[in-house]
């Protein structure tokens, strides 16, 4: 018995410094390690595949995250996008997160931030300024392109299947779910 007091003691003392005992979200992020956690839905976007070409100049692809999928790392907070990008140069991309919406659709822009640097057939990861709060519900992952070729993207998807109710794109003033059966290879890193 006294041993097992002894192996709780040390989880007891992270559940007060981290939430369980009156501690603040800054205090949890003070006083536990940095670690990270890669979210995404895709198989990582490996497989060849490339985003739809769609008939507008800017458009954008997204990932939901919901509430559930958050709820482990609901502590941390989005650090960081991971996306695959293959040939396409696009005259401007950027990285946004929606705060929760529906599930069909985002709620409020939270944060934007321009892509400056780019890696052509390879993972690209954006550091964001400012980390984006996990609290509060599902987050949306988008990237905003202004493609140099009407419509051309060229976001790298997996195989497949798809993963129903994460995948949308905001094309012509509405957001739908992407039909293929594939996966968008967008995703969060959390910093926790």
């Amino acid at each position: 018995m006294k041993a097992l007091r002894l192996l709780l003691l040390p989880l007891a003392l992270v559940l007060l410094s981290c939430g369980g005992g009156g501690g603040d979200d800054a205090t949890c992020r003070q006083n536990t390690p940095a670690l990270q956690y890669r979210l995404h839905h895709d198989a990582d976007a490996t497989s060849g595949q490339t985003s739809p070409s769609v008939n507008a100049d800017t458009f954008l692809l997204a990932v939901r995250f919901d509430a559930a999928t958050l709820l482990p790392v609901s502590c941390g907070e989005l650090g960081a996008v991971r996306f695959h990008w293959w040939s396409q140069v696009p005259l401007a991309l950027v990285v946004k997160v929606f705060g929760a919406g529906t599930a069909t659709e985002p709620g409020a822009l939270l944060y934007q931030q321009a892509v400056t640097t780019l890696l052509y057939d390879d993972w690209n990861v954006v550091t964001l300024a400012s980390p984006v709060d996990l609290v509060g519900g599902d987050r949306w992952i988008a990237l905003e392109i202004t493609s140099a070729s009407r419509g051309a993207a060229s976001i790298g998807m997996d195989a497949g299947p798809k993963v129903a109710g994460v995948n949308f794109v905001y094309l012509d003033g509405a957001w739908q779910e992407y039909p293929n059966p594939y996966n968008f290879g967008i995703q969060a890193l959390v910093w926790h």
